[in-house]
């Protein structure tokens, strides 16, 4: 179940970042909540790696700098996915919040805290994107579900600005 929490993460930071692209003009409190989603995941990757954060909880980025993150990102859970039965990996890690407070948290518990916070923060983004004169994206998980990219290996591609899209979804090997 976590890998596919994940694939529907993936898949709605990249609906999101469509649905921000449909507003006649940019609004830099929904882009502050996108990047800060984006720096989010970045940030507790770089946790459960064991390393320092070199990307801030609430970055300051354009639509561009969300969509770069987003796949620097989203490379980086593929990565953590592929590798999670690994078992040199930790199942748990000690780390320090942006207070300074210090905790202990399984991985897997993080992973779906990470998953949930973006889905959050994607709802607020979405009425935003309404308010604004856009076109919001349904980005629940159920959607997710129903567009047959559930238990898929899904195809990616790049437009001819190099910004990659789910084009297809394939059954997996």
């Amino acid at each position: 179940m976590l890998s596919r929490l994940i694939a529907h993460m993936i898949w709605a930071d990249r609906r999101t970042n469509d649905a921000l692209a449909t507003l006649p003009t940019p609004d830099a409190g929904l882009l502050r909540l996108q990047a800060h989603i984006l720096g989010s995941q970045a940030t507790w990757l770089s946790r459960i790696a064991g390393e320092h954060a070199t990307v801030p909880a609430w970055p300051e980025l354009d639509l561009a700098g969300c969509r770069a993150l987003a796949e620097q990102t989203h490379a980086a859970f593929r990565s953590r996915l592929a590798t999670a039965d690994d078992p040199s990996r930790p199942r748990a890690i000690t780390y320090t919040n942006t207070r300074g407070e210090t905790f202990t948290s399984g991985v897997d518990d993080i992973l779906h805290h990470v998953a949930m916070h973006a889905m959050y923060h994607r709802g607020q983004i979405m009425r935003g994107v309404r308010t604004g004169g856009g076109e919001p994206k349904p980005t629940d998980f159920i959607v997710f579900t129903r567009g047959s990219c559930a238990d898929r290996e899904v195809a990616i591609s790049a437009d001819e600005d190099g910004v990659e899209h789910v084009r297809a979804c394939r059954p997996s090997r």
